[in-house]
């Protein structure tokens, strides 16, 4: 961010130092935003989560202005259009949450859970296909029970010779620049106390656990390279694939956010 050197005493406006990169400048700013720059700082120079920007990613027209609306966060949800507004609607048009915004759609509103559901397993088939792919056995969704007798479902158990890998998805939407390692590490705690019984599942004692949390507006958790690195993928393939989910992800979002609005057409997939 370029440094203030001195104030203009007419206008007292800043003077800036020169060269002044005006683009830092402004996304600092942007950044700021109590609402439209509420988690913007997640993909700053994220070239994974941001490849669809410079060549639309095989987006429709009406799908790439969607997909600008909710990265920004200005997609027309209450909270976005009546914000500033006095004595008009915040709450949800489908539930009894007092604000109606972009989080809370994408995140919590049970109107919409069937198909937030749909977008995780989703993501879950693209790992599993491709764990398969690469010659693992996939056990979907095991049964356990932690100590206190609660039932316990991972997500995706993948195993092959005397290794196996645990991982559980999950979609969360991006307040900060901690959400996603935070998810990862709360799955990560969540399922290890269930190593014995993977153990046994799996007849190997090499267990390793992985959250793998994608955000709700298509940011890359660069962690998940761990996970795709132990599943014997190579850079040039993780990377390719990371772009897929990411960009997937926020297609099914706006799946989403089109069955939120009343109209449940699906996205067209490219």
């Amino acid at each position: 961010i370029p440094s203030v050197f001195s104030t203009d005493l007419a206008s007292k406006e800043p003077v800036y130092s020169k060269p002044c990169n005006w683009r830092q400048l402004e996304f600092k700013r942007w950044c700021e935003k109590p609402v439209q720059g509420v988690g913007v700082e997640n993909f700053a120079h994220d070239k994974v989560s941001n490849t669809w920007l410079g060549t639309r990613g095989g987006f429709k027209q009406r799908h790439y202005i969607a997909a600008l609306q909710v990265r920004s966060n200005l997609y027309p949800t209450r909270e976005s259009l009546n914000r500033g507004r006095e004595g008009v609607l915040r709450s949800c048009r489908k539930c009894s949450s007092r604000l109606e915004s972009l989080s809370h759609i994408l995140g919590q509103c049970p109107a919409v859970q069937k198909a937030r559901i749909a977008r995780h397993n989703k993501i879950g088939d693209i790992l599993a296909n491709e764990a398969t792919r690469l010659g693992w056995w996939v056990h979907k969704e095991p049964r356990l029970r932690s100590e206190d007798g609660e039932l316990r479902k991972p997500d995706l158990v993948f195993v092959k010779g005397e290794k196996a890998l645990v991982v559980d998805v999950t979609v969360r939407f991006e307040v900060s620049c901690k959400t996603l390692s935070q998810a990862a590490a709360d799955k990560v705690t969540y399922y290890s106390p269930l190593r014995d019984q993977i153990s046994e599942l799996t007849k190997t004692n090499n267990v390793t656990f992985f959250g793998f949390p994608v955000g709700a507006r298509g940011k890359w958790h660069l962690e998940n390279n761990e996970l795709l690195t132990s599943l014997g993928l190579a850079d040039t393939q993780i990377s390719t694939l990371a772009k897929m989910i990411s960009r997937r992800t926020l297609l099914f979002s706006l799946d989403i956010l089109r069955m939120f609005c009343g109209n449940s057409a699906v996205y067209d997939r490219s």
